[in-house]
């Protein structure tokens, strides 16, 4: 009996050696507070339902290391810092900037992503802006996983019109590309088409033809906006 008691112990303590060790090397930490600062789109929530954590009473044991791979994966963060002090974390984010969402259509489907100011994707299939407007145009305006100077150039100018023309631009809903010098767009609340080039002399007449139109409460269903005509189709 006393052979065998004696065996049995080392492996009991070299157990518990060994999961202390595994504790320590994952960074796991008790604590009672996990505090999130600098978030506008991103849902903590979203962030914490993959970090490895538990709730232990009126405790949080939480693995850091996990919760820094969650952060350092997630394509909205631009830089992140952790902060841990008693028994409290403090999550700091900088969030990237979304400077305008853009949809590819492809057949029937439309799928949309959002791009940075270098048009970058920072997100694709879930969006966390909803900023209006949507500029959709089809894959013939990507070449090699790239977006044509074309869509810049126009999604820039769209961009534009937030400061130099906000009236007609808070009223738009989507935008699309439909050559390099001509664009279709849809405004709020209004059924008609209208298709005009992208410059600021075409969008001053989108402006008044639709407070003309907002006036008269008609509505065709096509205008054709041009440099010194505006076709109607009803």
């Amino acid at each position: 009996m006393r052979f065998k008691t004696f065996k049995v112990l080392p492996i009991i303590i070299l157990e518990v050696v060994v999961f202390i060790n595994v504790l320590a090397a994952e960074d796991i930490k008790k604590v009672k507070e996990l505090e999130f600062r600098g978030i506008e789109k991103i849902s903590k929530y979203d962030l914490l339902k993959k970090v490895r954590l538990k709730v232990e009473g009126e405790s949080i044991i939480i693995d850091i290391d996990s919760l820094r791979k969650v952060l350092e994966d997630h394509s909205l963060i631009d830089k992140y810092k952790i902060e841990i002090g008693g028994r409290r974390v403090v999550i700091t984010i900088n969030e990237k900037k979304i400077f305008m969402t853009i949809a590819v259509k492809k057949g029937t489907r439309i799928i949309p992503f959002e791009v940075d100011g270098n048009f970058e994707i920072i997100a694709g299939g879930k969006l966390y802006s909803k900023a209006r407007p949507v500029i959709i145009f089809s894959g013939k305006f990507i070449s090699d996983s790239r977006i044509s100077a074309a869509v810049k150039r126009i999604c820039r100018f769209i961009n534009s019109l937030k400061f130099k023309q906000k009236e007609i631009y808070r009223e738009i809903s989507e935008v699309h590309i439909v050559k390099s010098d001509l664009i279709r767009l849809f405004l709020l609340g209004r059924p008609t088409q209208f298709e005009l080039r992208p410059d600021e002399d075409s969008f001053l007449k989108l402006k008044n033809i639709t407070a003309y139109l907002d006036k008269i409460e008609f509505y065709p269903d096509k205008i054709l906006i041009m440099e010194n005509v505006a076709l109607v189709r009803n």
